[in-house]
């Protein structure tokens, strides 16, 4: 019951807000100056942790992102919920 009424959640959908998109966009934006910043880093050996650090939590977020890569997850039960739920969860718990 509780997925149900999450996957109706407005303002996820790509009419009018659409946050998803814009989720995606500041992600993307704060993810490419947090990778900038981990390439700036002047000890190599911390360096290089921080930019495996980055790569790990995009591929995280890309498998939140990518409906394909979300539904694998739920197959393989890392994840609970539908792709819609979620979606609805995340706009209820940023925008709260």
């Amino acid at each position: 019951m509780p997925q149900a009424w999450l996957e109706r959640t407005p303002g996820v959908e790509a009419e009018g807000f659409d946050f998803w998109s814009k989720l995606q966009h500041n992600y993307a934006g704060w993810r490419a100056a947090q990778r900038q910043e981990a390439a700036e880093e002047p000890i190599e050996s911390v360096r290089e942790q921080r930019l495996v650090e980055c790569a790990k939590q995009e591929a995280a977020m890309q498998s939140l992102f990518d409906p394909e890569q979300y539904e694998k997850s739920l197959a393989r039960h890392d994840r609970s919920l539908s792709h819609a739920a979620t979606k609805g969860a995340l706009m209820i718990y940023l925008y709260r």
